[in-house]
């Protein structure tokens, strides 16, 4: 499961709650998937990879640059945000948002005990 980063409801939501998506919803997603992993092979053969260590690999970042790239990030930022107001919209009964009692930001789980921005734990 990817990390969720505090406060990124959309991440949020389609991670915890995917399962409301809609079945066009989730062919979206999967092409989505299937989109990324063809566009970063391309940008792995065109731009390489730096070594950020023993085991770990990560593109360059003109990679990053790339239109392609950006044109891809625009395209899935937009679903996200789409899909998870819908779902938010259409499930408020059942959807927990975990909020950190003491900075206010989203967790990173609905069950999380240990906020992911300024790290202090509650019970």
């Amino acid at each position: 499961m990817p990390i969720i980063e505090p406060n990124d409801l959309p991440g949020y939501i389609l991670s915890h709650y995917g399962r409301f998506m809609t079945p066009e919803e989730a062919s979206e997603r999967r092409a989505l998937s299937i989109e990324y992993k063809e566009l970063l092979s391309e940008l792995k053969s065109e731009y390489g990879f730096l070594s950020a260590g023993k085991f770990t690999k990560k593109l360059p970042d003109e990679a990053y640059d790339d239109q392609r790239f950006k044109e891809y990030t625009v395209r899935r930022k937009r679903f996200f945000e789409r899909a998870s107001k819908r779902i938010l919209e259409e499930h408020k009964d059942v959807i927990h948002l975990n909020y950190c009692p003491y900075c206010g930001a989203l967790a990173r789980t609905p069950k999380a005990k240990q906020c992911g921005l300024c790290y202090k734990r509650w019970v």
